[in-house]
């Protein structure tokens, strides 16, 4: 009964992160509200595409979860790496190499978290100014402590689980 239980709220929780963002057929069209070609829409297209990557990231962290409750429940395993769940990814490739930018973090009192290193990924500072508007609204840190907005930190994270 509990894995039918945790198996729905998977479920809701999934549907919330995709549902979160709302349509709007005009960004899709242009990248940005109209603004075709322009350099601003190119850097709000990358940063909308690492919060896009971070919440697919969150949704394969869940989906692992239940697929390996009890050994992460029993402390069996207490780390969590981006192989871990690339099988759950639509793109496994562009988080597992080496060179990635994307990183998965258990906390020592158990917060699953992902992050993307935008110094690693050499971001600019447009892309990086357009995740700082969008910080509180998505939910993204500048460490690993819910309370820490992102501003400008080289990592930006995400609460998984």
């Amino acid at each position: 009964m509990k894995k039918i239980t945790m198996v729905c709220v998977c479920l809701i929780m999934l549907s919330a992160v995709f549902c979160l963002t709302p349509w709007r057929p005009a960004q899709a069209a242009t990248g940005s509200g109209g603004n075709v070609g322009s350099a601003p829409a190119t850097e709000e297209r990358v940063a909308s595409g690492i919060i896009s990557d971070l919440r697919s990231m969150k949704a394969a962290c869940l989906m692992l979860y239940f697929d390996r409750m009890d050994e992460f429940d029993n402390k069996t395993v207490t780390n969590l790496t981006p192989e871990m769940i690339a099988i759950y990814l639509d793109h496994p490739d562009k988080f597992q190499s080496d060179e990635s930018p994307y990183l998965t973090e258990i906390t020592d009192e158990g917060k699953w978290w992902v992050g993307f290193d935008l110094k690693k990924a050499g971001t600019e500072d447009a892309v990086k100014e357009y995740l700082r508007e969008r910080a509180e609204s998505v939910g993204l840190c500048g460490a690993m402590d819910a309370d820490v907005i992102y501003a400008d930190q080289d990592v930006v994270w995400l609460m998984a689980q």
